[in-house]
């Protein structure tokens, strides 16, 4: 069997999986098949990239016209940073997280806290359960990838999210560092083994730049990252303004 850390066996269990190239004529054909035969349909993608692909919402809606479509973005699918990409610690210095949920029937729900608490725990709970391993303190940082945290910047901080190698490449080509092509940083493996260099040569890069500087040099280039703001910044962020998430009554 493949190697796989515990988070990823516990976030993927039971999950059945087709891989499609969709921009093939005959991958998007299957695709739109699949979908005028479902109920719901759940995507994740960067806003605009699967309408780009031919398998948005009105393409699927012409075929099945009750589906029931949900996109689920760091930012959403309107507003100035619609097409930045975003993971969980990303939209927390940015701001937060909303989710919703619509049914057509009655239903009670029993959720506690305490549930919510263990459920949002999912890469160290994964680890306790399957392997017996105890989480430590990482302080804004990941156990399972690098670099994922928070860096200071010579004004403030920023928050940088890399999950895969490909995004590592594109984010150490962007600083003008030849780290990812190191031995000890190629993988993401690398660098969690290497993690507290890795952390030291990062962060004496980012320091010699504001927050705003690194922000415009990312901005686009196909890796998560996010100012860490305080509640004025948040409510002043033009995200927070083309989403109309506040209204004077």
């Amino acid at each position: 069997m493949k190697r796989e850390t515990t988070y990823y066996l516990g976030i993927n269990r039971n999950k059945k999986s087709l891989t499609l190239n969709l921009k093939a004529p005959e991958g998007l054909a299957l695709a739109l098949k699949l979908a005028s035969k479902a109920d719901i349909i759940l995507e994740n993608q960067i806003s605009g990239k699967l309408e780009k692909l031919g398998l948005g919402y009105d393409a699927v809606q012409a075929l099945e016209p009750d589906i029931i479509y949900c996109s689920i973005t760091g930012f959403g699918q309107t507003g100035p940073y619609r097409e930045a990409p975003g993971y969980d610690a990303i939209i927390g210095g940015e701001a937060g997280l909303v989710f919703a949920s619509q049914t057509g029937e009655g239903v009670y729900i029993d959720v506690s806290m305490f549930d919510a608490q263990l459920v949002a725990m999912s890469n160290v709970s994964s680890a306790w359960l399957n392997a017996g391993v105890e989480v430590v303190r990482v302080g804004t940082g990941h156990t399972n990838v690098a670099p994922y945290q928070v860096f200071e910047t010579k004004d403030g901080y920023i928050m940088i999210g890399i999950a895969n190698d490909i995004q590592f490449q594109r984010f150490s080509a962007e600083l003008g560092q030849d780290w990812a092509t190191r031995s000890q940083y190629r993988t993401n493996a690398d660098r969690l083994a290497n993690v507290t260099a890795l952390l030291k040569d990062i962060g004496g890069v980012l320091k010699l730049q504001t927050t705003a500087e690194l922000s415009a040099t990312f901005r686009g280039k196909g890796f998560p990252f996010g100012s860490v703001n305080n509640m004025e910044q948040a409510f002043n962020h033009p995200q927070t303004k083309a989403r109309k998430m506040v209204v004077d009554l």
